[in-house]
């Protein structure tokens, strides 16, 4: 795959028919009480369930720059944020309907996808070591198990996660649950022909898509520096 130069985020101004993707790395936390403090009650609730400090600091840094980043581009504050939430969980902007975003973490590192006013959805997964074909099998269209269990099988771990994050991504801008993974294969360029999917390496242990209903033109890299 092409290797992609993520640039230091800037003041963002979104078109339309644009992506722009913003990794942070969640275990930077020297300002964890700031962040922390960009919260909602509910939130702060949240983060107190976590007993570790690293998967509870996580927490708070991943939804203290998400507000971070869309108060930056609807110049308010953090703290002015309100989001409301799907019936399956996905979160959406209270009363600015036409920023959507979306945003994934795993382990120490966070995701977020921004578009203007079509739904968007990003995925990413650190490549690990799994029962790949076991997984495939229950959770992707048989044509994608068949084509995994073509491959040689050390080609197969590499492309279960790129088809498990282009999946992943679809079904959050669609704002489904995991139970429909399996009903549409990321391959289906008939279902799929109103939709921008692109996967990319993160790195080099993370797999990373996403997905959004419409012609992009162009997507911007951002790193997230405090």
């Amino acid at each position: 795959m092409t290797t992609i130069n993520w640039q230091p985020l800037e003041k963002l101004k979104l078109n339309s028919n644009e992506v722009h993707l913003i990794a942070a790395d969640l275990s930077e936390n020297s300002e964890l009480a700031v962040y922390e403090g960009y919260l909602s009650s509910q939130e702060k609730q949240r983060a107190k369930r976590f007993y570790s400090f690293e998967l509870r600091s996580h927490f708070i840094m991943a939804r203290g720059i998400l507000r971070k980043v869309l108060g930056d581009c609807l110049n308010i504050s953090p703290e002015q944020i309100e989001f409301q939430y799907q019936d399956l969980g996905k979160p959406e902007l209270k009363n600015y309907p036409d920023l959507q975003f979306n945003l994934s973490h795993t382990g120490p590192i966070a995701l977020y996808a921004l578009s203007l006013k079509q739904p968007i959805g990003v995925d990413i997964e650190r490549i690990r070591s799994c029962d790949e074909l076991e997984l495939a099998e229950r959770f992707f269209a048989q044509s994608e198990y068949q084509s995994l269990l073509n491959l040689k099988p050390e080609l197969r771990l590499d492309a279960f996660f790129q088809i498990w994050t282009q999946k992943e991504a679809y079904i959050k801008a669609l704002g489904k649950g995991l139970a429909y993974l399996d009903q549409f294969s990321v391959a289906d360029s008939e279902a799929l022909k109103d939709w921008h999917l692109k996967v990319f390496d993160y790195q080099y242990e993370y797999k990373a898509a996403f997905a959004t209903k419409q012609l992009v033109k162009h997507v911007g890299y951002w790193k997230f520096a405090k």
